[in-house]
This record gives C-alpha cells, sequence and structure tokens, in this order.
C-alpha cells in the first residue's frame, strides 16, 4: 500500500504563526482569533486580522474589537487603538467602548499629554452612564494640576462628585492638585491660602494630609514653596494646634 505525501499542518493565527486565513474562513473564526490573541497579548497579530478583516468588509464583534483596543491601550499603543476604534465604528452602528477601555483611554491620554482630550473621554463616559475608575480620575485630576488648569480641577470634581463610594476618590485629592496648579502656575500664596483654609474652617472634616504637595515641591527643588508651605505648617502648630501639616513634612 502506498501512501500519498504527508502535508503539514497549516498553523492559525492563535499559534502565533503569520499564515492567512483560507476563504473558508468565517467572520466568527476571525472573532475568535482576535479574542484569543488579544487575551495571549499578541496585539501585532490581532491589529493585523482586523486590518485584514476590514480590508475583505467583514465585520467582528464589538467584544474582539473592544479587547484589542484594551489590549493597545495598555500597553500606550493610543494611535492604533483609535484605529481599530474607527474600523469598529464602521461596522458597529453606535460602537462604544467598555468601561475598562475607557479608564485605559483616559489614562493614556494623560500620560501623553492630551488633559482635554482626557476630559473629554471622562464626559463621554459619564454620559454612557458608565464609573470611571479611581485610578483614571486620579491621572487625570494630577495631569491637571501638572498643567497648572486648577478650572479643570474644579469641572472634574463636579462631574464625579455624585459617583458616591464606588470610586472612593478622597476630597484631598483635588485640594493638593489645585494647590500644585497654583504652584504649577507660580501663585504659591493662593496655594497656601487653600491649603490653610481646610484646617482652620473645617478642623471636624474628614483626615486630611498634605503630604503628596510637600513631596513634590520638595522634587522639584521649589524652595520658595517650601518656605512657605512650612510657615503655614508651623503657623498652624502655633495657633491652631494642628499638628498633622508639620508631620506630613516632617516624614518627608
Amino acid at each position: 500500500c502506498r501512501l500519498g505525501p504527508i502535508m503539514p499542518k497549516k498553523q492559525s493565527w492563535c499559534t502565533g504563526s503569520t499564515a492567512s486565513f483560507s476563504k473558508e474562513t468565517k467572520p466568527h473564526d476571525y472573532h475568535l482569533t482576535v479574542m484569543t490573541l488579544s487575551k495571549k497579548g499578541k496585539v501585532e497579530e490581532a491589529f493585523k486580522v482586523v486590518k485584514e478583516t476590514h480590508s475583505k468588509g467583514l465585520p467582528l464583534g464589538a467584544g474582539s474589537y473592544d479587547i484589542l483596543i484594551r489590549a493597545l491601550l495598555a500597553r500606550g499603543n493610543l494611535k492604533d487603538a483609535m484605529e481599530i476604534k474607527d474600523i469598529a465604528s464602521q461596522h458597529i452602528a453606535r460602537f462604544k467602548l467598555s468601561e475598562m477601555a475607557n479608564n485605559l483611554h483616559i489614562v493614556t491620554l494623560v500620560k501623553q499629554g492630551d488633559i482635554k482630550g482626557a476630559v473629554a473621554s471622562l464626559k463621554d463616559m459619564l454620559q454612557s452612564d458608565q464609573v470611571p475608575s479611581h485610578l483614571a480620575v486620579t491621572r487625570l485630576v494630577q495631569g491637571l494640576g501638572n498643567h497648572g488648569d486648577t478650572e479643570g480641577i474644579e469641572e472634574v470634581e463636579s462631574l464625579v462628585k455624585n459617583l458616591g463610594p464606588s470610586v472612593n476618590l478622597s476630597y484631598m485629592l483635588f485640594s493638593n492638585n489645585k494647590a500644585m496648579a497654583h504652584i504649577k502656575n507660580g501663585d504659591i500664596d493662593s496655594a497656601v491660602e487653600g491649603l490653610e483654609a481646610l484646617y482652620t474652617q473645617n478642623s471636624d472634616g474628614p483626615q486630611k494630609s498634605i503630604a503628596f504637595v510637600f513631596r513634590k515641591v520638595l522634587e522639584a527643588n521649589n524652595g520658595d514653596a517650601v518656605d512657605k508651605l512650612s510657615a503655614m505648617a508651623e503657623r498652624l502648630c502655633n495657633h491652631f494646634v494642628t499638628y498633622r501639616p508639620a508631620t506630613d513634612l516632617f516624614l518627608q
């Protein structure tokens, strides 16, 4: 009995090969492949699959687009992530990013310095009844502080104030970063005034800490800010018997 030649099995995208799909490949197969590759961190290959399906006019499921977008954003690849979002929007009416993808989008935008875009992304989330993560809001507020945007911080504070404990935000996040925004703009006196009022006008409120502000000005070697904040801490000790700011400074 003669045997014919044994043909090697064709590898699929899921194994990490660059082999193409056959003409008989169904859209659902592409969908599963993109999901699998994205979960395995093979985002470049998943990206190629989506581009191939798009060139053929084949739509994938919303989940496969979203998981690839998340994987790309997790790597800081904003350009390709937004290209996939555009492709998804062409195939799926009213395609929207998932809550997790939007949170990653905000963090990535802040890292790349697009603060206005990050604020816009936050607004889109809230309009879609999605809840921003603690990390996304924190990074956004810190980014606004680094850019000296006090109005932006107040806007974000207003946007998220009704989210309640689900986000677990401390009001000191906003107070400290407003102070940092004033310092960024060279207005140290306004920063000191705002922080001092926290201890003198609402002494019975939640626990307060300005260690973040002290750490940032020390890291920046901002001697003027350190001097004025230190004088504030001394005043609070001597006149208001409030020792927490001095402790925050000492621990730095």
